[in-house]
């Protein structure tokens, strides 16, 4: 008998049960499959999370309101008589309107239930396709097109269409701007010479893509690789929707030339390299690929260095001042931390269902989720003092339910022409002022909001929450409602977990075990120390069987790494 049998043993004689001895044993054991992570506490302090799915739809409600009236209000206006074209500022007090902004709110909406061909009289889902260039048959980030400029401007506007699209198809042309966008894109890959039948791969490192004259842009001055991965998601999507497999093929090519770098040439420029990572997890579980999902994940937590893309941008650690503020995604070195809304909410959005995937990741999923949850909160007005922020005067006179966000939150206080001042910290700000717009107040960020409404909903104990592993998930296989849960806590934790009217069996894939049978409504849940759970929720009394290490619940897939318990 071996060490570890008898301790095993031993546990068992004074109480415990293997189950909980080997939960524990994996929790601490486990090598981290996101390094960063365990330099984030386990529960922040301190600890207010917002209510974000109120959060969004106080938002929503504010910034698409024609008659608010206030100081550089209303933000939504329209630019014709005829009421066809509209203007939805990036910050407060500034006009023209950006896709990123505006479909991101349209995103916003529809994630939280909210049916955005008719609200508030109007119908923004046809309104957004404004955004989409008939020349080009791409989305881009202004109305009417422009000169092309950076690839996560260009792809971004067209990752958010897609979004859209999986709630509303039947809106406007989107069905065949849906082929356009993703036969464009799948030509881009190849004109940047990626070619599936002779294993050729593209060469990402560009600034953009002209698609006037189809052929890919550098502006001497900066690369963004991760436009491999906004394409990826692209043709991924596309290949789920329409089974065309030409749209598989541009979808691997490019998770493989973003693999293919070395470690210390990180692909991350701005926000797309997510949406890759989450496109390598879902091939490799959908598919049977074997894609280094690891390696892209931590290059998406990992600050880049001198061989990067964009040097120091990553997610933080670090504490600002006395806030916890791990988790939100940034600059690590600019006033020795910057971090901006829009990227935080994005990370959450794309890396969340990893877990589904590839359950591996749930811990370090679970517990830099719960850190980002808590720390978005400072983005906005009403979690600092006045001077801690640019603009709170206007929040209070305007913003009652204090639901606009600036685009950022600095480590320390930067005025322009000044030095960086520690003294101040943290300080909610953004670029606008800076460059003489009359608000840091921002849209752009803000609209993103709704991923954690949709995703983020606390348990009845504090700091632990559960995310919701489908909603962000777009165009996934027929699935179970899918949870992650992570207990941040040194001691076992119970929690009321809520199956629904239907009786249900609860599997945890994580464990690859069912650990409720035949159960309704609320149900107590244990959950181990500093442990996560995917939980799937299946009809109780269903067939089950295994194939290719798959564990499937009448006919559908419950577990993608069942295999590995055997």
């Amino acid at each position: 008998m071996n060490l570890f049998h008898r301790i095993l043993i031993l546990f068992a004689c004074v109480g415990f049960s293997l189950s909980q001895v080997q939960s524990n044993a994996h929790a601490k054991g486990a090598i981290p499959m996101i390094s960063l992570v365990k330099n984030m506490p386990n529960l922040p302090t301190p600890y207010h999370m917002r209510d974000w799915r109120k959060v969004t739809k106080d938002y929503l409600k504010l910034i698409f309101d024609f008659h608010r009236q206030g100081d550089m209000l209303p933000l939504v206006k329209w630019t014709d008589d005829s009421h066809s074209v509209f203007d939805l500022p990036s910050y407060v007090g500034i006009s023209g309107s950006e896709a990123i902004n505006c479909m991101a709110a349209v995103v916003s909406g529809e994630l939280n239930g909210l049916d955005m061909t008719d609200f508030q009289g109007e119908n923004w889902v046809k309104l957004t396709q404004l955004f989409y260039t008939p020349q080009d048959k791409i989305y881009v980030n202004n109305i009417g097109g422009g000169a092309p400029d950076s690839f996560w401007y260009e792809l971004l506007p067209n990752i958010l269409f897609y979004q859209i699209f999986y709630y509303r198809p039947d809106v406007g042309k989107s069905a065949t701007q849906f082929q356009t966008v993703a036969d464009q894109w799948r030509i881009a890959c190849a004109d940047m010479g990626g070619s599936y039948k002779s294993n050729l791969l593209p060469d990402l490192d560009h600034t953009s893509f002209n698609f006037e004259r189809m052929q890919p842009v550098n502006n001497g001055k900066w690369l963004e690789p991760d436009g491999g991965a906004g394409i990826a998601w692209i043709e991924y999507m596309a290949w789920r929707k329409s089974g065309q497999a030409k749209y598989l093929h541009a979808a691997e090519l490019c998770l493989e030339a973003l693999e293919n770098r070395p470690n210390d040439r990180n692909p991350l420029y701005e926000c797309l390299l997510p949406y890759g990572a989450l496109t390598a997890a879902r091939i490799n579980a959908e598919e049977g690929t074997h894609l280094n999902t690891r390696k892209l994940v931590n290059w998406c937590f990992d600050a880049g260095g001198r061989e990067s893309a964009r040097i120091g941008w990553g997610v933080i650690t670090a504490r600002f001042g006395n806030d916890d503020c791990a988790g939100l995604v940034g600059s690590v070195t600019d006033t020795n931390g910057y971090a901006f809304a829009m990227n935080t909410f994005e990370w959450a959005g794309a890396l969340t269902p990893i877990a589904r995937y590839d359950p591996r990741f749930a811990h370090d999923i679970g517990k830099w989720m719960l850190n980002l949850s808590n720390a978005a909160r400072l983005f906005y007005p009403n979690s600092l003092p006045a001077s801690h922020q640019d603009c709170k005067e206007w929040a209070e006179k305007n913003d009652p339910n204090f639901c606009i966000g600036y685009e950022g939150l600095r480590k320390e206080a930067w005025f322009k022409g000044q030095q960086p001042n520690p003294a101040i910290s943290p300080f909610a700000t953004g670029d606008a002022l800076r460059n003489g717009n009359p608000s840091n107040l921002c849209l752009y960020g803000s609209s993103h909001v709704g991923i954690l409404g949709a995703i983020v909903k606390p348990s009845d104990v504090k700091g632990i929450l559960i995310l919701n592993l489908l909603k962000t998930d777009y165009y996934h296989a027929q699935a179970y409602p899918s949870y992650l849960t992570y207990n941040p806590y040194d001691s076992v934790k119970r929690i009321r977990f809520d199956v629904g009217l239907k009786s249900a069996d609860l599997y945890d894939a994580v464990r690859h075990h069912f650990v409720k049978k035949d159960v309704r409504n609320d149900v107590t849940l244990t959950i181990p120390a500093d442990t996560a759970m995917v939980l799937v929720v299946t009809p109780a009394h269903s067939k089950e069987h295994v194939k290719d290490g798959r564990l499937y619940v009448n006919g559908i897939v419950v577990d993608y790494r069942y295999g590995e318990s055997k």
